[in-house]
């Protein structure tokens, strides 16, 4: 996944590659970093995606993977809110949440039951 983080409310952003989780990637950049680093946007996408990513940057490179804040922020305001993977994962939550509360549900009762039935009162 590609992650967009930013340094302060008003520093450069940071365009990386994170091939599991982009909080994990913005924990380990906090550690050397004195401002407070924020997670602005994820999107789908590999090491050519990121290469791409920079290449379309390029004249608001400052150094390395940080780039000027203005243009990367006007380009995230554009994007869709959600990936189609981001949307999929919400709906397949809301579909799937009622059972996950039944269950929860069903397992605390036998749970309460067992233990009635084994040291009453």
């Amino acid at each position: 996944m590609i992650y967009f983080i930013a340094a302060g409310s008003d520093g450069p952003i940071k365009i990386g590659y994170a091939k599991t989780s982009a909080t994990r990637r913005l924990k380990e950049l906090q550690t050397g970093n004195d401002r407070e680093l924020v997670l602005l946007r994820t999107v789908d996408g590999d090491r050519a995606t990121e290469a791409a990513y920079h290449k379309v940057f390029e004249s608001h490179r400052l150094r390395g993977e940080w780039f000027s804040r203005e243009p990367v922020v006007g380009f995230l305001k554009n994007l869709p809110t959600q990936t189609r993977a981001e949307a999929n994962d919400q709906e397949r939550v809301k579909r799937l949440w009622p059972k996950v509360l039944d269950s929860m549900r069903e397992r605390s009762a036998l749970t309460a039951s067992y233990f009635a039935d084994t040291y009453p009162a």
